[in-house]
């Protein structure tokens, strides 16, 4: 059996998706006309290297996954530390977790911060 890689487009359709944005939004927060996202996604046209680096960017993945060289996304393989604060103050706002001025709060922190570390040092990031 052949493997087949996803194209450009269709790549770029899931990431969009995955962010729950739709192609006029991708479009106006790239700067570009909608219809170009829309002939992207209908692998009408590939983009020049500096716009693939722009969309690379903005969905935080590598220009790799998007072009199709690999098939592993580059946030399942790493969460930036940016994004694991945005993660955990969602869930503690979601619970209701103060994480800097309650003492319980920042023992949860604290755990969970040394956990990322654990799980990071074993080489599962």
């Amino acid at each position: 059996m052949i493997k087949v890689n996803k194209s450009f487009g269709e790549r770029l359709k899931i990431l969009r998706e995955k962010k729950g944005i739709t192609q006029e939004k991708l479009a106006m927060d790239l700067d570009i006309p909608a219809s170009t996202i829309r002939r992207y996604e209908s692998n009408s046209g590939v983009p020049r290297k500096e716009r693939i680096n722009q969309i690379a960017d903005y969905f935080d993945e590598s220009t790799d996954y998007l072009l199709g060289r690999t098939s592993k996304a580059k946030r399942n393989e790493n969460i930036s530390e940016n994004k694991t604060v945005e993660i955990i103050q969602a869930v503690a706002d979601k619970y209701g977790v103060d994480l800097t001025n309650d003492p319980k709060g920042r023992e949860i922190l604290e755990d969970l911060i040394k956990m990322i570390a654990k799980h990071r040092s074993d080489g599962n990031a």
